[in-house]
């Protein structure tokens, strides 16, 4: 008898605790996205490019600027410079073409980013 008595003050004291929790869709799922927003956990030399519409994506040089990596919102990638341009990065899909005034990311011949511009951070 006394164990049953024990078994139901630990369940009731289990139930009275979960009844403060409250469950919020919006945070649940910002918890589990992967996008990637300013104040997440990039490099601190990751270079932002804005882009038309507001879109965005982060860069970071690897391998002494043989390499990078970028960062899209939903996606990270590896890119490998071009040995006869320098500011053109691929890997056999994507193709980052660098230009202060008009980078532009490539998936084929689909152009997925245009018109960005490397953002300078304060």
């Amino acid at each position: 008898m006394i164990k049953a008595r024990y078994f139901l003050l630990v369940i009731t004291l289990f139930l009275l605790s979960c009844a403060g929790v409250v469950f919020d869709p919006e945070k649940v799922a910002d918890t589990f996205s992967w996008n990637i927003s300013e104040g997440s956990d990039l490099p601190d030399d990751a270079i932002l490019f804005e882009c038309k519409a507001k879109e965005t994506f982060y860069i970071k040089y690897l391998e002494a600027g043989k390499s990078l990596w970028i960062a899209f919102p939903k996606r990270e990638l590896r890119l490998y410079q071009d040995e006869k341009d320098t500011t053109q990065f691929a890997n056999g899909e994507t193709l980052l073409m660098l230009d202060p005034e008009n980078t532009i990311v490539k998936n084929g011949e689909e152009i997925l980013y245009e018109n960005c511009k490397q953002k300078i951070l304060d």
